[in-house]
């Protein structure tokens, strides 16, 4: 039996994080209405897109310009492996909608005011140099 071979690919292993999480915010169910709790976003890229987008930014997260290891996405809980960010919260997954972070600026932003952006990066950048 052969191994598929997309299993070692570290894009299409961010795809499939995404479907995960995907699958959890959608079993997500008010215990009052018994309607889902998140909408469904769509889906519309794929691992070619992904790698793209992580080309563009020459291996650097978008948010702090820090260095990813793209391999790092098969690190379970791994707070520096690459995850797919999208750049307005309110559109879904198209290729012209994402780039590619840490899980931690991508959980650690998800609800932060953007007004705050420009103070974490400074604290954070003062926290690299030294």
């Amino acid at each position: 039996m052969k191994k598929n071979p997309k299993l070692k690919d570290p894009f299409y292993k961010m795809l499939q994080n995404l479907k995960g999480v995907q699958y959890v915010s959608k079993m997500s169910v008010s215990k009052i209405s018994g309607k889902p709790m998140r909408r469904e976003k769509v889906i519309a890229i794929n691992e070619e897109d992904i790698k793209k987008q992580f080309e563009k930014q020459n291996g650097l997260s978008d948010f702090l310009q820090i260095k990813i290891d793209p391999m790092d996405v098969f690190k379970k809980w791994f707070p520096l492996a690459p995850s797919i960010d999208r750049i307005d919260n309110a559109k879904d997954y198209y290729p012209d909608n994402i780039v590619i972070n840490t899980r931690f600026e991508n959980n650690g932003l998800n609800r932060c005011d953007k007004q705050y952006y420009d103070h974490i990066k400074r604290v954070l950048s003062n926290i690299k140099s030294q």
